[in-house]
């Protein structure tokens, strides 16, 4: 580990000094601290031959903070922070843990970037705002050890995709929009987590936008959750006669002066669920139970129906 993050800090370091300077920076802060403890020979201790200061014998006698980060123009960010701690005086007492760490790069027409994905981060998962709310959380920051996002656009259709690791398991996260006539647009969001005992499947399509005439606002939202069988072969949830869809029809902001309105209708069916739902009470889709680690034994049923 020592050896790779000296690799890291120096790779950094030649390729700042390698891009003219007007292009590329690497700046460097931090603290150094340190803590002492005075052993004074009293009485009965005259084993030791005089008044000492020991750093070595105190818990994280020293400890270096630094924070790096090399920027070139305005595309690319690097962010490493690093902690050295000292436990003793000798140079294997020397601790290092990485910090809460991103790589972006921002180019046209997409954007790039990886992180350690927690709470401190200024590059972390997003809602990506699906009006169903089914992939908006990827669990406690403890659980996600990093994130991958791609977000552009391809001949009109603005992408948002994600592949995070979930609890050990790889998952697929994303959200496609498109522009239609009359200021709607066609939205689609879907989740696949490679877990066991059997992957699953998140999928859903919405039309959102201006009913024309009443300026009001439309929302038709459906998914369906499925669980891998096959290769390319998917099947509904087996209880609850497969019942494993969800809908929402909603109309908002209507106007009848002095006066506004609304009308919501949601349906969701027994065995649907999100492992990504949103929290919002409003919304009220079933969250599936996270998967246990890879390193945990498996019980050989779907996660979907294990209670919370």
């Amino acid at each position: 580990m020592k050896k790779n993050l000296t690799i890291i800090a120096i790779a950094l370091l030649v390729l700042a000094m390698a891009i003219p300077a007007s292009a590329a920076s690497l700046s460097l802060d931090g603290e150094l601290s340190a803590t002492f403890t005075y052993k004074h020979r009293g009485e009965g201790e005259e084993s030791i031959p005089y008044d000492t200061w020991e750093p070595s014998y105190l818990e994280s006698a020293g400890k270096l903070k630094l924070n790096l980060t090399f920027k070139e123009g305005e595309g690319i960010v690097a962010y490493l922070p690093l902690t050295a701690t000292l436990t003793g005086l000798a140079a294997s007492n020397i601790n290092i843990a990485v910090g809460s760490w991103y790589f972006e790069y921002n180019t046209a027409p997409w954007a790039f970037w990886v992180s350690k994905n927690d709470d401190d981060n200024a590059k972390q998962f997003e809602d990506l705002g699906d009006p169903l709310g089914l992939v908006a959380t990827v669990a406690d920051v403890d659980d996600v050890a990093f994130a991958v996002n791609a977000k552009g656009d391809i001949a009109g259709v603005g992408l948002n995709l994600y592949a995070v690791d979930y609890f050990g398991w790889a998952a697929w996260l994303g959200r496609a929009t498109y522009a239609l006539p009359l200021d709607f647009q066609l939205g689609l969001v879907g989740a696949y987590t490679d877990e066991s005992p059997t992957d699953n499947l998140v999928f859903g399509g919405d039309i959102t936008g201006k009913v024309p005439g009443i300026g009001a606002d439309l929302t038709l939202a459906a998914a369906g959750t499925w669980f891998k069988e096959g290769a390319w072969k998917f099947v509904a949830p087996p209880l609850a006669d497969n019942d494993n869809y969800a809908f929402m029809a909603k109309l908002e902001n209507i106007k009848f002066d002095p006066i506004s309105a609304w009308v919501k209708y949601t349906a969701v069916g027994p065995t649907f669920g999100s492992p990504y739902a949103t929290n919002d009470d409003d919304i009220r889709i079933p969250t599936m139970v996270a998967p246990p680690p890879r390193s945990r034994s498996v019980p050989n049923f779907p996660s979907a129906f294990r209670p919370r």
